[in-house]
């Protein structure tokens, strides 16, 4: 019967040192792993923590040595209001700046208009002498619904009155006195303002009578009101009033919501 061969004590030892070093990398992976799980566990809960705390910071939470006049929200939300409310009070006023001048050109371009008009058609009974039909003609114009003339009187080529008429309902514009030296070109004796204060106000509108033969045959005055031209102005105020509140409102709802926002990473910071 054979004997087993038999293994030399150095073979013996160098096998086992092998062994207990494979087995101890082995370890080592598998603790490196273990703490890298561990590690990305840690941070990655870390993180959770901080989102959850930052979301959970109310934007007025400061230390407590902090005045509430002095804290950065306030600062921040009172800026955006001061900035939106003086853009929407400039930009309303400069439209009711534009749209107070527009109306008032419209008023002179039609009562320069009504003056053209009725001149040119009191040129033949001016020169015949008709002044049944001249009164007739100024009645026809101030009885017009939306005319804006309160009375108009007619002279000749020296300044003298030879009529006037007054719109129905109407007192005042009476006999006036032409100014010296007459003019030549038209001209409003007074001029229509771009801001009304009074109901009562009128403007008054000088126009010649003239034609290329004769040149000035008279004179025709016409009184102007103003009350269409400050109840426009104060529909269009108010409409542009109230369109710039309700946009102030709706901006400063939108700063302080920004605000709010804004000032979310500076406490996180902080």
């Amino acid at each position: 019967m054979n004997a087993a061969p038999r293994t030399s004590p150095d073979v013996t030892n160098h096998r086992a040192g092998r062994q207990r070093s494979e087995n101890l990398h082995s370890c080592k992976r598998l603790q490196g792993a273990g703490d890298a799980r561990h590690r990305q566990a840690s941070y990655t809960s870390v993180c959770e923590s901080a989102d959850n705390k930052a979301d959970s910071v109310p934007c007025d939470r400061f230390p407590p040595d902090v005045p509430w006049y002095d804290r950065i929200a306030l600062r921040l939300s009172l800026s955006l209001v001061a900035i939106i409310l003086l853009t929407t009070v400039t930009v309303a006023a400069i439209i009711l700046r534009d749209e107070q001048r527009i109306l008032a050109h419209d008023l002179r371009v039609r009562t320069r208009l009504f003056g053209e008009i009725m001149a040119r058609q009191a040129i033949e009974p001016l020169l015949y002498e008709e002044n049944f039909t001249l009164h007739s003609l100024l009645t026809s114009y101030l009885d017009t619904e939306d005319s804006n003339l309160l009375y108009a009187e007619l002279y000749d080529k020296e300044g003298t009155s030879i009529l006037s008429g007054r719109r129905t309902g109407v007192s005042g514009g009476g006999r006036a006195v032409l100014p010296r030296p007459l003019p030549r070109e038209a001209v409003f004796l007074r001029p229509i303002p771009t801001r009304v204060h009074d109901r009562t106000e009128t403007a008054e509108f000088l126009m010649p009578v003239k034609t290329r033969e004769v040149g000035v045959i008279g004179y025709l005055r016409l009184g102007v009101s103003l009350l269409p031209l400050m109840t426009t102005m104060e529909r269009v105020r108010s409409k542009v009033w109230v369109a710039s509140g309700l946009i102030c409102f709706l901006g400063i709802m939108a700063s302080l919501f920004m605000a709010r926002r804004l000032i979310r990473p500076v406490l996180m910071l902080s």
